[in-house]
């Protein structure tokens, strides 16, 4: 197994050549300077810039940007120095080797022909005399500084030597090991960054996870008795989660897990290993049926029908091995030496059966409800009582009015309320 692993890697080499831009700063030229530095020198105890480093950024990115693709396929090996990817990216890879060296040698050239304006324009900005004498006199050669710029890269196969199948183990595990770490890490960078104290994220998050997985699904073969089980594991999560707009809520929160799971490469291979169990046991509780049928000559007839397998064996074969290879046809096979049966007919007559309708009798329950007195304790009130007194054709004398006093509360609910006559005239009684 570990043999035919390894046959599936190829290592990649690039070697990328680039320059500082800084040179070491010898102690005869710190004691020009004196005890006291300018401020803000291109010159200091621990180096000088003899160059604008402003200028070198682009293949200080070019070695950067290498270094994520080849991490995208593969894993760091032989100490670093080269990368362990999957033999079925390596046409992908040289493509981009490819164009990445000729961006370089493109950048190269650029360098080359503005080195002499660069460096005049960088030693006129220096203002203090004696620091510009020595990055002066420090300064290199267009043609030495041009030939420390190059990019070449190399692919490798890996053949073991020795005890090839305990030497290629061995080989195998470091990279798997290797590969859980570099995703473990890189799992905790994203996680630091991009999802501790958000309550949401973008989909530009949810892409360095998926790219997580594609590293792991592309290298599966270093180990797939754990890492199939984890990329499983993954994609169950994924297919769970929106493919466009914010990741929040329980989405998030799934994602947040599968993330923090992915930190830890013992979690992982116990993920794996749960889950490894939880099929097996689900595969053996689904064991099909195995029908076997004796036959009196080495060819029968054998159909297959609701997911059963039907085994087909002679007499001599049923006293030694049971479970021997069947013959699975989903079309019948002729039958040779075998008498026709005429299948028996029977024909059962159904019972009479009477319906007999049941009154239903429904029984009314009478319900009694009490209702418990309720005793209001008044508040005394004051009222002061408007009368009108009328006057009519008919009784117009004096003693035609009403004396009425202040009444309590008990009597107000005696009092009649009346309508009130055109002519009227009224009184306050208190």
């Amino acid at each position: 197994m570990s043999v035919s692993a390894l046959a599936q890697v190829a290592l990649v080499n690039v070697d990328l050549s680039t320059w500082s831009g800084y040179k070491r700063t010898s102690d005869e030229e710190l004691a020009k300077i004196g005890v006291k530095l300018p401020k803000n020198s291109p010159l200091t105890k621990g180096g000088k810039k003899i160059y604008p480093t402003e200028f070198l950024k682009e293949f200080t990115n070019i070695r950067k940007e290498i270094s994520r693709k080849l991490s995208k396929f593969g894993v760091r090996a032989l100490g670093g120095t080269a990368q362990a990817v999957p033999e079925a990216a390596l046409d992908t890879i040289t493509d981009y080797l490819n164009e990445v060296k000729a961006r370089t040698t493109q950048a190269i050239v650029d360098f080359e022909s503005n080195y002499d304006v660069r460096l005049k324009d960088y030693l006129k900005s220096i203002q203090d005399p004696v620091v510009k004498s020595i990055i002066s006199g420090s300064a290199l050669k267009k043609d030495e500084a041009v030939s420390k710029f190059g990019i070449e890269w190399q692919v490798f196969k890996i053949v073991p030597a020795g005890e090839t199948e305990e030497s290629s183990k061995s080989l195998v595990s470091g990279m798997t090991n290797t590969l859980l770490e570099e995703v473990s890490q890189a799992a905790n960078k994203i996680y630091e960054s991009s999802f501790i104290g958000k309550p949401r994220v973008t989909q530009k998050a949810l892409h360095q996870v998926r790219a997580l997985r594609d590293k792991m699904a592309g290298l599966s073969f270093l180990d797939p008795e754990n890492i199939d089980f984890i990329v499983h594991s993954m994609d169950q999560t994924f297919s769970s989660l929106p493919a466009s707009g914010w990741v929040d809520g329980k989405n998030l929160d799934l994602l947040t897990g599968l993330l923090q799971k992915m930190e830890h490469p013992e979690k992982m291979l116990q993920h794996a290993a749960m889950m490894r169990e939880g099929m097996a046991q689900q595969a053996s509780q689904s064991v099909p049926e195995v029908v076997v049928v004796e036959a009196t000559s080495p060819e029968t007839t054998a159909t297959v029908e609701d997911e059963v397998i039907v085994e087909v064996t002679t007499q001599d074969e049923l006293s030694g091995n049971l479970f021997a290879d069947a013959v699975v046809t989903a079309e019948p096979i002729d039958v040779t030496e075998a008498s026709p049966v005429e299948p028996e007919v029977v024909i059962v007559e159904p019972e009479s059966v009477s319906l007999v309708e049941a009154e239903a009798v429904v029984e009314q329950e009478q319900i009694v409800v009490e209702r418990e007195p309720v005793e209001v304790e008044p508040e005394p009130l004051a009222v002061e009582v408007v009368v009108e007194v009328v006057e009519t054709e008919a009784a117009q004398d004096e003693s035609f009015v009403e004396e009425v006093t202040r009444v309590s509360l008990q009597e107000i609910e005696q009092v009649q309320v009346k309508p009130k006559p055109r002519s009227s005239r009224s009184a306050s009684f208190f």
